[in-house]
């Protein structure tokens, strides 16, 4: 019976690690969904800045396209995030 013990609390410790990794993870997985609505972001409000610099009519629709997409993708990424989790807070409704 002295040989259980010590195997048993190695499997606790093992099971307890394995546990604290995987709360990291969803931590860090619920940042990850923000820089990634973030990111999206900077990239929409990118070409809007490259529009209103834009000195050709087509380089101007282009950079509205390109912004109107970036600016999708994050709105998309955002609802969906929010679907997912309860605990996603949202940086196009936190401004």
């Amino acid at each position: 019976m002295l040989i259980l013990f010590p195997v048993k609390r190695v499997h606790w410790l093992r099971a307890r690690a394995l546990n604290q990794r995987w709360h990291e993870e969803e931590i860090l997985v619920e940042y990850e969904m923000q820089w990634t609505v973030r990111y999206f972001l900077y990239k929409c409000k990118e070409w809007e800045e490259g529009r209103d610099k834009a000195a050709v009519a087509g380089a101007r629709v282009y950079a509205v396209r390109q912004a109107r997409r970036w600016s999708q993708y994050a709105e998309a990424a955002d609802n969906l995030f929010s679907r997912i989790t309860g605990h996603y807070l949202s940086p196009l409704h936190n401004h």
